[in-house]
């Protein structure tokens, strides 16, 4: 399970458990502020066999009214 953090809190678990492989799918979107800052974690339950997280990367998509 992948958890998402902005500014130390935790705000969105995604459950990555699938029966089949599939690449480069967006698997969640949050809004960050300004001067925030996100963190990605591994929050996968301790008897979960399969633990790995593999990350393709994180895109940072600005909003013209952040300006």
């Amino acid at each position: 399970m992948l958890g998402v953090c902005v500014n130390g809190a935790l705000v969105r678990t995604v459950d990555l458990a699938a029966d089949t492989l599939r690449q480069r799918v967006v698997l969640t979107s949050v809004a960050i502020p300004l001067e925030g800052r996100m963190t990605v974690v591994n929050v996968t339950p301790a008897g979960r066999s399969a633990a790995a997280i593999a990350i393709d990367g994180v895109v940072q998509i600005n909003d013209f009214q952040d300006r």
